[in-house]
């Protein structure tokens, strides 16, 4: 039989047996290969193509390790026949529309003339960095127009740089081990279904957390159980005590500023959670949601730092996103992944959109050549560090004793806790009629609620975050 839509191009940088073997896949993807078809043998595709036949056998030697395509004494080789039903992997997951509602209605009010935020705004762009990224644009599209991609994981510019911030931040990965993705909800739906597919059921996530993450294990067909919140982020008492009673599979957390608290585990929490999870055999999914946003003088360290040297004996998916570094609109993160799931991953990520935004990824690759990106961020969390002590000033000046909260290590964002009898939307609807939004405990609720608000500094001037605290206070010290 003959492959008519399979080609070289002799001319290309892409070794041609890299060139058959990612037609052979994207034809297979797209169904027309399908499920036990037979292919042509290594030389009537080598005649077909006019290559030698060691390029013919590499590239089926590729489709068979990657479990494309099997090969037989009796039946040749053909398409395995599992291939069809990864096709389940490039369903998005729906969100709740019920949730998705009530969030809209209420971030609606942050259009409001007037409003002051003292959360829910997302962190504006630094007005040096659009500046660049206007300039580099011409360049970031001409070059995903003509250069082509380097595959599922993205181009090998981009994964190079981050390889070098991983390393700084003691991270010793290799390049092939990261993968670009559309931003950290991408990196869920992969995780979620490759844990679905490999019989994990059961995923605890705090208490208290980006509500579509929960979601998205939910749709994923994951029992997801709760853990408890403290100042330092996730309980880890309460996750020793699931643990010993719960069949826990895979556990989700962001040691290092966790939204929407803002709370970090200290060093001893960390290995805790490693030994508990080298006990239990838990999968780890490390969440890092600010990058490179830590105020601390030293990086606070990652469970994928700690764990090094302990690779098989623990399975670490580390990820985050350029949102919060760069610009909200740059729907560009990545996700190390362990070394021995690089190929099951790589096929997951094609099926699932093939490859990230080529003019992200460009972009930013256009952007690290103009600019010490080092310098640069220093720069950001210098700013973040200025306004923090500005919103602890009026917090501490304005909010009454009943509340407290805890200055973050990382990120924007902190949690003020309440008492019990906190009434959350009240709160929020009482704030709106003094023109002030909150993002209080209901909006981040997994489980019970938290209670309490959420405060976003390096958002707004501080002489309208000061007005806005006083007024949110103000009603505070009214409620029971």
């Amino acid at each position: 039989m003959s492959i008519p839509f399979i080609h070289v191009n002799r001319s290309s940088s892409t070794p041609l047996p890299e060139q058959v073997a990612n037609q052979i896949e994207a034809a297979i993807r797209t169904e027309r290969l399908r499920s036990g078809q037979s292919l042509p043998t290594v030389r009537e595709l080598a005649e077909m193509l006019q290559v030698s036949r060691e390029t013919v056998q590499k590239a089926y030697r590729r489709l068979q390790q990657q479990e494309w395509i099997q090969s037989s004494p009796r039946m040749g080789t053909t398409v395995l026949g599992h291939i069809a039903n990864q096709k389940e992997m490039s369903v998005p997951f729906p969100p709740s529309k019920e949730k998705k509602a009530r969030l809209s209605e209420m971030r609606a009010n942050l259009s409001r003339t007037g409003v002051f935020p003292i959360s829910g705004l997302s962190l504006p762009p630094d007005p040096s960095v659009l500046q660049i990224m206007k300039e580099v644009a011409p360049q970031a599209v001409e070059a995903a127009l003509c250069e082509g991609e380097d595959g599922p994981f993205g181009l090998l510019a981009l994964r190079s740089h981050i390889q070098g911030l991983l390393m700084a931040r003691a991270i010793y990965s290799r390049m092939e081990q990261i993968c670009i993705v559309n931003g950290t909800q991408q990196a869920i739906s992969l995780i979620a279904r490759w844990l679905k597919s490999n019989k994990k059921t059961t995923v605890a996530v705090p208490q208290m957390c980006y509500i579509p993450i929960k979601e998205a294990f939910v749709e994923a067909g994951l029992k997801v159980i709760p853990i408890r919140h403290q100042m330092s982020g996730m309980d880890v008492d309460h996750l020793q005590e699931v643990l010993e009673t719960e069949n826990v599979d895979v556990l989700f957390c962001m040691p290092n500023g966790h939204y929407p608290t803002g709370g970090s585990w200290s060093l001893e929490e960390k290995e805790r959670v490693l030994d508990l999870a080298i006990t239990h055999g838990l999968v780890l999914l490390e969440d890092e949601y600010f990058g490179e946003l830590y105020l601390t003088e030293i990086p606070p360290m990652t469970l994928k730092a700690l764990s090094h040297g302990r690779e098989e004996e623990i399975t670490i998916f580390y990820f985050c996103s350029f949102t919060n570094l760069f610009h909200l609109n740059l729907r560009v993160g990545y996700v190390v992944v362990p070394q021995t799931l690089i190929e099951v991953f790589e096929k997951a990520k094609y099926l699932l959109d093939r490859t990230t935004s080529l003019v992200g990824q460009q972009l930013l690759i256009y952007y690290w050549k103009q600019v010490d990106v080092a310098e640069q961020l220093a720069l950001r969390r210098q700013h973040i560090r200025n306004a923090l002590a500005e919103t602890i000033t009026s917090l501490n000046h304005w909010l009454p004793k009943a509340y407290s909260f805890a200055p973050p290590q990382m990120g924007t964002c902190m949690w003020v806790y309440a008492p019990s009898t906190f009434d959350g939307w009240d709160f929020f609807e009482r704030c709106l009629q003094e023109n002030v939004f909150v993002m209080p405990d209901f909006a981040f609720s997994v489980d019970q609620v938290l209670s309490g608000f959420q405060v976003n500094y390096s958002y707004t001037s501080a002489t309208m975050m000061d007005e806005a605290i006083k007024r949110a206070s103000r009603i505070l010290s009214t409620m029971k």
